[in-house]
Formats: structure tokens, sequence, C-alpha cells
């Protein structure tokens, strides 16, 4: 189902084969701390939570995503929806 927001998505398969071969990209997780039990997908995730977001917006942001304004950068969720949110 397309976001209701417009940006790109990417599927979990794609990410998987990034990830495999090492693509140059920001893995950026913005689900509730309480949530990563769900699904915890190993070293290289960077969490910035939605609410973090939503309180202090861009100063939420790590220097390493807030400072390469280049970066290309892979926000995921739980459903894609906090993540499409947050991507747009």
């Amino acid at each position: 189902m397309p976001n209701p927001y417009g940006v790109p998505e990417i599927s979990p398969k794609q990410v998987a084969e990034k990830r495999a071969k090492q693509d140059d990209f920001i893995l950026m997780d913005v689900r509730e701390p309480h949530e990563l039990y769900q699904a915890n997908l190993g070293d290289g995730v960077t969490l910035v939570p939605l609410s973090q977001i939503a309180q202090k917006q861009l100063e939420a942001l790590p220097d390493a995503i807030a400072n390469d304004k280049d970066a290309h950068i892979v926000v995921f969720c739980h459903s894609g929806r906090r993540s499409a949110q947050v991507a747009a």
C-alpha cells in the first residue's frame, strides 16, 4: 500500500540486500524503545523515536544524520506510517 506522504518506499528485502552489499546508507528506526522487542535488526541501526522527533524536531537527529545533507537515509518503523511521516 503506497504511503499517503508520497515518499519513496523500499522493501525489507531491498534493505537486506543493501546491508549485505554494505551500501553506504543510514538505517534509522523511529519506533519507541518499548517496541524494539518486535524486531531487532542488529548493529548499524540508529534509533531516533518519533516522540523525540516530534518534541525536538531536527535537534533529535544524531549529528551523523543532521549534518550530512547528502546522506541516504532509510527510515523504518513497525507498519511504515511513522517512517513515511518522518521521511516526508
